[in-house]
């Protein structure tokens, strides 16, 4: 598996990748709208570009047999209010192909995220995972992250809570 800066050429495979990988992870239990709404506001290829061209930050593609598997879209920006950190930063998404869950790549990205954090001087991450998505939540809890909080995040039309998740790094 190699983990890579996503590149201005990769942006239409990691608009692909963004959108199948939300999809196969939401679709089941949203709207048509709601997905439809939030998929053509946020994974168009605009929005990705500024997202990559945007100093704050950092997103790689994971990669396997010249595939790509998997991305991680961290945001050094404004912090929850329950995040106790002094430095932290955002894993804004973390996605894999849902062939590859459970195969160690999520596992790879998060490992990218940690020292990402470090390079930047940080001592903590920070994430939003919807209440539901009790999968994404075993995960961050098996990474050593707890629960601090809670936020709204809007999906498509419809208000949906999230989950703050938080794990402090060791300096």
């Amino acid at each position: 598996m190699l983990i890579q800066p996503v590149t201005v050429e990769e942006i239409p495979l990691w608009c692909d990748l963004a959108r199948r990988t939300f999809f196969e992870t939401f679709a089941p239990t949203n709207s048509e709208t709601n997905m439809r709404v939030y998929m053509d506001t946020y994974f168009t290829l605009k929005h990705l570009e500024q997202e990559l061209r945007d100093p704050k930050r950092s997103i790689f593609m994971a990669w396997i047999d010249d595939k790509p598997v998997g991305y991680l879209n961290m945001y050094d920006g404004p912090v929850e209010k329950c995040v106790k950190s002094e430095r932290p930063i955002e894993v804004g998404r973390i996605y894999v192909d849902k062939d590859q869950q459970g195969k160690g790549v999520s596992h790879v990205l998060m490992d990218k995220a940690s020292e990402i954090a470090r390079e930047k001087n940080k001592n903590g991450l920070w994430l939003g995972v919807w209440e539901k998505n009790m999968r994404a939540q075993a995960f961050y809890v098996k990474r050593g992250f707890q629960k601090v909080g809670t936020h709204i995040f809007e999906m498509g039309l419809d208000p949906q809570t999230d989950y703050i998740f938080e794990l402090q790094l060791k300096d």
